[in-house]
């Protein structure tokens, strides 16, 4: 059994992984990532910040359901 570290340093890799994909990048689930970069060059907002927050919490959700973010 791996230490607990191990367990948060994997965990904190997923998650980056999951949030550097973009959606479509992966053949056999194309609904996997957030695809964070296409929000890179986009004015900030209010709705922008919602969007990427509810984006990134609802892939967590569904990909990662063992973390809380």
């Amino acid at each position: 059994m791996l230490p607990k570290k191990n367990y948060e340093r994997i965990n904190k890799q997923n998650l980056k992984n999951l949030i550097l994909t973009s959606p479509g990048e992966r053949m056999m689930d194309p609904l996997f990532g957030v695809g964070i970069r296409r929000f890179l060059f986009e004015n900030r907002t209010d709705v922008l910040t919602k969007t990427i927050k509810n984006t990134i919490a609802n892939q967590a959700k569904k990909y990662m359901p063992f973390i809380t973010i």
